[in-house]
């Protein structure tokens, strides 16, 4: 007989989620690195500073990206001191840009925690990357064999966030 194991996405979700940092990453280590997109970050480096500081965790850096979620970025990223040294990933914002984390750290065999700052699109949860191309166009999805260690879902920052993302975010649940 065949057997197979399904990983479940586990979630914090509020006002402040990032409180819970230290509690959930802690057993990981006490360095992360910060990769996301420049707005994503931008929006949520405050609270998510002081959760991880409030939790014992350091942050190394914030490392943009690369505006597609390739290979190509991911190995730019690999090569940063930063990621190497984090013992584990924290992806902030979008699909793309969580996407490329979460591309990252499987690669390195690091845990990743994601910090959504859209509702458009399921990457925080899920156990799949879409890649693509330098150039945007499609390549392919990237599975894993676990999705994310835990997602940190703060209401205040996705409700900041321009609408359009809330209505993407109603058609990608229709869709799927």
């Amino acid at each position: 007989m065949n057997h197979y194991s399904i990983f479940l996405p586990s979630y914090t979700m509020g006002e402040n989620p990032y409180e819970k940092i230290g509690d959930i990453c802690r057993p990981y280590g006490t360095t992360a690195v910060v990769i996301g997109g420049h707005k994503a970050m931008a929006a949520a480096r405050d609270a998510l500073e002081e959760g991880a500081a409030q939790g014992g965790i350091r942050i190394l850096r914030y490392l943009w990206y690369g505006g597609e979620c390739s290979y190509e970025h991911v190995e730019a990223l690999r090569t940063q001191p930063a990621a190497e040294k984090a013992d584990m990933i924290f992806a902030v914002g979008g699909g793309k840009a969580t996407d490329t984390a979460k591309a990252l750290a499987n690669i390195l065999k690091k845990p990743v925690f994601t910090f959504p700052t859209i509702a458009s699109n399921c990457s925080a949860c899920t156990s799949v990357s879409i890649m693509y191309h330098p150039d945007g166009s499609f390549f392919k999805p990237f599975f894993f064999e676990k999705p994310p260690v835990h997602a940190f879902i703060h209401l205040g920052i996705i409700a900041r966030s321009p609408e359009q993302y809330l209505w993407a975010g109603m058609g990608d649940t229709y869709a799927k």
